[in-house]
C-alpha cells in the first residue's frame, strides 16, 4: 500500500512537470473578412475552435452560433494583460503563410510580399537571438491572377501544470491584495480618513 502511495505521488509529481503542448491554428481571409482558429493539446485532442469576422469596430469571435464577443482593435494591444495566465507558456515555434495579389497592382503585391519577408525576417532574428529554440517560419505565396490577403498560422506553446498552477495562484494572490486594499481604503473612508487595524 505504501509502494503503490509513493508511486502514485511521484507520477503525480512528474506529470506537474511534464511539458504539455498547445497548438493553435487560424486562418484569416482579408478579402472575405472572416476566419477560423482551433486550439489543440499535443495537436490532436481539440480544446476549442471557432470563427471570427472583422467589422469596422472591431473582431467579432462566434463562440457558439448564437454568442459572439467583439474585441474592439484599440482594444487589441492589452489584451494580453488581461489574460496574466499566459505568463506560464512559453512560445515553442510559430509558422506563418501569407498569400497575396492583386490582379490590377502585380508590382505593389511584389512589393507588400518583400516587405512582409523582410520584416518577418528581421523579427524572427531578435526573437531566435534572444531564444535559439524557437522554430519560426514564414512564407509568401504570390497569386497574380486573383485580388486576394490571406494569412495562415500555426503557434505551439509549452507550459506544466506546476508553472500554471503558480501561474494561477500569483494572479489569486494579487486580487486577494487588491481586493484588502480596497476594503481598507472603504473602511478608512466610512471612519472619516482614520485607519483602524
Amino acid at each position: 500500500m505504501d509502494d503503490t502511495l509513493c508511486i502514485l505521488s511521484f507520477v503525480g509529481f512528474l506529470s506537474f512537470l511534464f511539458p504539455i503542448f498547445l497548438n493553435v491554428n487560424a486562418f484569416v481571409d482579408g478579402k472575405e473578412k472572416k476566419g477560423c482558429f482551433g486550439i489543440y493539446l499535443f495537436r490532436f485532442f481539440k480544446i476549442y475552435g471557432g470563427y471570427a469576422t472583422l467589422y469596422k469596430e472591431g473582431i467579432a469571435f462566434h463562440l457558439t452560433k448564437k454568442k459572439a464577443v467583439l474585441l474592439p482593435y484599440k482594444e487589441l494591444g492589452n489584451t494580453r494583460k488581461k489574460f496574466e495566465i499566459t505568463d506560464g507558456f512559453q512560445v515553442y515555434s510559430y509558422h506563418q503563410i501569407v498569400e497575396i495579389g492583386n490582379r490590377e497592382n502585380v508590382g505593389g503585391a511584389v512589393l507588400a510580399a518583400a516587405f512582409i519577408e523582410s520584416l518577418a525576417g528581421a523579427l524572427f532574428a531578435r526573437f531566435f537571438a534572444k531564444k535559439k529554440y524557437l522554430s519560426l517560419k514564414s512564407g509568401v505565396m504570390l497569386t497574380p491572377e486573383s485580388d486576394t490577403l490571406k494569412v495562415s498560422v500555426s503557434m505551439t506553446a509549452i507550459f506544466n501544470l506546476l508553472v500554471l498552477s503558480m501561474a494561477s495562484t500569483k494572479i489569486l494572490l494579487e486580487k486577494v491584495i487588491e481586493y484588502e486594499r480596497k476594503r481598507k481604503k472603504q473602511k478608512s473612508r466610512r471612519n472619516g480618513g482614520n485607519l483602524t487595524s
